[in-house]
């Protein structure tokens, strides 16, 4: 839900608004997920679960959000990978940086175009 409170006065913030601050919503369900199955947990007697992980899936590479949320390129992965901070467990995947191969196809058919 949006707050219609704030309205921000700065240009170069609302310039950047949809792009960097969209993953936020997505964080925010993550920690929510991760309070869920740690409450769901402790009821049951269980261990700590690990928190879980955040995929974002990206039509073209989202310049200001990878170098907002300080995103690098993920080791041992496929061009088109990245991951933030590790404290964040987000990950985002750059569907039209993807190679063009058998193992990355259910992906690409999201981005469409030259992805293909």
């Amino acid at each position: 839900m949006a707050d219609e409170m704030f309205q921000p006065h700065d240009q170069r913030f609302k310039a950047m608004m949809g792009s960097v601050l969209s993953p936020l919503g997505c964080l925010r369900k993550q920690m929510e997920y991760a309070h869920e199955r740690r409450v769901t947990a402790e009821r049951q007697g269980d261990g700590e679960p690990a928190p879980p992980r955040l995929w974002i899936l990206s039509t073209g590479r989202p310049r200001k959000v990878l170098s907002t949320y300080e995103a690098r390129v993920m080791e041992g992965w496929p061009v088109g990978c990245w991951q933030t901070r590790a404290v964040d467990r987000a990950h985002v995947v750059v569907l039209r940086e993807l190679p063009q191969t058998p193992e990355t196809l259910s992906l690409r058919l999201l981005a469409r175009g030259r992805a293909l």
